[in-house]
């Protein structure tokens, strides 16, 4: 809080924060480890900007990372990429693939989402 100088919130990042910057409503944190945080939004608010971003309708994404399954997911409900998504937690992989199936029988599109469960 910028009046009384309380901490509001904090959240963890591998490694030490390096860069901020602010777009879109989201925080964006650079570590020395050369990872990026994004911070603001879920899946699918982070997916919408994404999508938009990326002004392609067809192409590739590779999602890694915390909730892999689910960015990927709603990835592949506003865009028609491939989709290859690192997810560690075997659930979570199964609840998006079955999902992933239900929108492509829906949509009837030409998209593949793929999941590789860390051991």
């Amino acid at each position: 809080d910028a009046a009384t100088g309380k901490q509001l919130w904090q959240a963890p990042v591998d490694g030490l924060a390096a860069g901020l910057a602010v777009a879109n409503g989201r925080l964006v944190v650079s570590t020395d480890k050369g990872r990026l945080h994004v911070f603001g939004r879920g899946a699918a608010g982070l997916a919408a900007a994404i999508a938009k971003d990326a002004r392609v309708a067809r192409g590739y994404a590779l999602v890694l990372g915390k909730d892999a399954a689910a960015l990927a997911y709603e990835l592949a409900q506003r865009t028609e990429w491939f989709i290859y998504a690192d997810e560690s937690d075997e659930r979570q992989a199964a609840m998006a693939r079955a999902g992933a199936e239900t929108l492509a029988r829906k949509r009837k599109a030409v998209w593949q989402l793929c999941f590789r469960t860390r051991d």
